[in-house]
């Protein structure tokens, strides 16, 4: 994250607050700008940003992070997000085809996400769009007599299976 511009990492910041805040507040996970620019700016995460192929403007970004997830070798995305005038044009799906590019260059098993339930389009996104399906790490896997209890999901798409060694 270092690498990105000042004027990108103010961008990207914005545009995560802008779309997600309310609904970290609703999902009861709640909201610290501080929390969030930790987590986005990690020494670790990675960014696929999209520009407009015209003036250069900012579209859209993913932020991943590669994760040892349970002896797993996983890429972990920690956010999809895209201005409003470029929400479903194809955008979002072309840069999760390059970040699950980049985890299977990486030797990743998996590419892993988290969804609010109440994202609804986030969740048919990665669902029905990618083919990902609910990781077995998901509450609904997890905890299945109290799936009420939990405001997210875990996602997941197996990128080579699971009886390889993981990377060193």
């Amino acid at each position: 994250a270092p690498a990105l511009p000042a004027e990108d990492v103010e961008w990207a910041f914005s545009l995560t607050r802008d779309n997600m805040k309310e609904q970290y507040i609703e999902s009861g996970w709640g909201w610290k700008d501080y929390d969030k620019r930790d987590e986005l700016f990690h020494e670790r995460a990675w960014f696929v940003v999209a520009r407009s192929t015209e003036d250069k403007t900012l579209l859209g970004f993913v932020n991943f992070r590669f994760d040892l997830d349970e002896q797993i070798d996983v890429l972990y995305v920690y956010e999809v997000q895209l201005t409003t005038e470029t929400r479903r044009k194809g955008l979002g799906r072309f840069m999760m085809q390059l970040t699950q590019l980049i985890g299977a260059k990486a030797n990743m098993q998996k590419v892993v996400a988290t969804v609010f339930k109440e994202n609804r389009s986030s969740t048919a996104f990665f669902l029905q769009s990618l083919k990902f399906t609910y990781d077995e790490s998901s509450p609904c896997m997890t905890d299945t007599e109290n799936p009420d209890e939990y405001s997210y999901e875990i996602v997941s798409k197996r990128l080579k299976p699971m009886g390889q060694p993981a990377a060193p």
